[in-house]
């Protein structure tokens, strides 16, 4: 990402600093660390687990994920088994998530799948060159030049598709992720005019999860109109 957005900025400066518009799946939930780099422009990032930076996996989400993918899995083993010995057809290995250790201050939830004993705040601490590569320096601060506004963050919307930061509720629905990943980010020069509402929850729920028939995609979309800020402003 910082790469990426060095990329951005320099673009925008050899074509006399015009607008930057960033927009897409980044992988990263409103509440994460990432969200904030890109709000705020700067990230201290040893003051954050890197295994957790986009925000993503949790400890009781994932091993509820886990568990659901698991007992598919197995569903679709035994269907597949006994499919390939009624036909004589080969069988192929089926995959399973693994268990996932994950470190939290609230010493009241143990990771999933591990002994607590075996989580250390150790673990999880970024090397020299984990830091080199993340900020292209030796310095554990993490920065960009761009000034960047997320647009649903800037038009009202309603508690039914918006969470408290203005983001949408959820721009990708599965079975194995319920969340937001997608954004439009801008810089400061342009004013978000409006943007397409996401589905609320309780609509995403009828369809049992996407893709469907009627959506193509796991993910929604997302869209603003965009408009020039006022130079005078």
């Amino acid at each position: 990402m910082r790469i990426f957005l060095e990329k951005a900025y320099e673009l925008s400066q050899e074509w006399g600093c015009i607008p930057v518009v960033i927009t897409g799946d980044l992988n990263s939930l409103p509440q994460s660390a990432m969200y904030q780099f890109l709000a705020s422009s700067k990230l201290h990032i040893q003051q954050h687990d890197r295994r957790q930076v986009s925000g993503q996996i949790f400890p009781s989400e994932y091993a509820e994920s886990q568990s659901r993918h698991n007992r598919m899995t197995s569903f679709h083993a035994s269907h597949s088994k006994a499919t390939a010995e009624a036909t004589n057809a080969p069988t192929f290995p089926t995959l399973r998530l693994p268990s996932l250790s994950i470190h939290s201050r609230d010493t009241s939830h143990k990771p999933v799948g591990q002994p607590s004993t075996l989580v250390s705040p150790l673990m999880n601490r970024w090397t020299d060159e984990e830091i080199m590569l993340a900020t292209g320096s030796r310095l554990s601060v993490l920065r960009h030049h761009l000034k960047l506004c997320s647009a649903y963050a800037g038009v009202p919307g309603t508690p039914e598709v918006r969470d408290k930061i203005g983001e949408p509720l959820t721009t990708s629905y599965h079975s194995l992720f319920t969340g937001t990943v997608d954004y439009i980010w801008h810089t400061s020069d342009l004013v978000p005019v409006r943007v397409l509402e996401t589905l609320p929850i309780r609509s995403l729920k009828k369809t049992g999860g996407l893709p469907c028939k009627k959506w193509g995609s796991d993910h929604l979309a997302v869209a603003c109109e965009l408009a020039f800020a006022d130079e005078e402003d």
